[in-house]
């Protein structure tokens, strides 16, 4: 990139901008998880508004969904492509689980192969990527369906 501008999630709404990078997405970071004393299974069903429980779904503005607008203002801000970020293990060594807002989203993983070429000396656009940089459409780059997540 030539240059990198970095924004909060919530300053994303009506920017068109070809690329985003989305950092952080685990189940504890994003969405922050509320502190109730109901399931998190029954909040879920309610917020996203399933049945009968849609009759009681808070306005997002009101709760903790405003995660998820800005998850969506983040998806509709990139014009072609999105990509996530996030971490899979504690210091610890403990696996942390990705966001539950990436459910309803196609994702790919990227192989541990293309993530140290990217992060290395001489950095390295993962195939997936690079076709969509490159405006091809076999944007799969050579993805096999085990790395998609």
């Amino acid at each position: 990139a030539r240059a990198l501008d970095v924004f909060e999630a919530n300053d994303l709404w009506a920017l068109d901008v070809p690329y985003v990078i989305a950092v952080g997405m685990t189940a504890e970071a994003w969405p922050q998880p509320s502190q109730s004393v109901l399931p998190p299974e029954f909040q879920e069903a309610v917020l996203r508004g399933d049945g009968a429980s849609g009759t009681l779904a808070p306005q997002p503005a009101w709760v903790g969904g405003r995660d998820r607008d800005q998850f969506v203002d983040t998806l509709r801000a990139a014009g072609r492509c999105v990509v996530f970020t996030r971490h899979t293990r504690t210091p610890g060594g403990d696996d942390v689980a990705r966001s539950p807002l990436l459910d309803h989203v196609e994702t790919r993983r990227v192989s541990e192969a293309d993530r140290r070429r990217l992060v290395g000396a001489e950095s390295a656009l993962p195939p997936a990527l690079r076709a969509v940089v490159d405006g091809r459409t076999d944007a799969d780059g050579g993805a096999a369906e085990g790395d998609r997540e």
